[in-house]
């Protein structure tokens, strides 16, 4: 139980720090990978990019959060998504050295998060759920979604 809530209250912090420290702008739906929009000058709007990128991780980890607070996403399943977070983060700090992001160094990130988008997906929807049933009591047994 101190588990559960330690980990809530830590995915609570990373949400709200990364909604404080980025304005909060809501996805407007769709599969933000599908289109080839990825393919135009990037090198061309540097800020824009870094933006771009910083929304997608940021998208991340509310995906994250939300899979745990549903219950889809178990903690094991929430700490390796997160390690792979941080790595794609401490990556783009590295880029960002020198100031800015070359268009390949950019579509890298992009890869990068595009992959972690792919690992929360298949997380969220694989059969392991959390201990903890959607009344906050803990389940016996084997874990199955009804």
């Amino acid at each position: 139980m101190k588990k559960l809530i330690t980990l809530i209250a830590v995915m609570t912090m990373i949400v709200s720090t990364s909604m404080a420290q980025y304005k909060s702008k809501s996805y407007k739906g769709g599969d933000i990978y599908a289109s080839n929009k990825y393919s135009k000058n990037y090198g061309n709007n540097n800020k824009s990019n870094a933006r771009e990128i910083n929304s997608f991780q940021r998208q991340a980890r509310e995906s994250i959060a939300q899979g745990i607070v549903a219950g889809t996403i178990n903690s094991n399943e929430a700490k390796r998504l997160l390690v792979v977070a941080e790595k794609i983060e401490a990556k783009e700090n590295k880029y960002l050295r020198n100031g800015r992001l070359t268009s390949r160094e950019s579509n890298e990130l992009k890869k990068d998060i595009d992959s972690l988008n792919k690992m929360i997906r298949r997380e969220k929807n694989d059969r392991d759920v959390s201990n903890v049933d959607r009344n906050n009591r803990y389940s016996r047994g084997v874990n199955y979604r009804r």
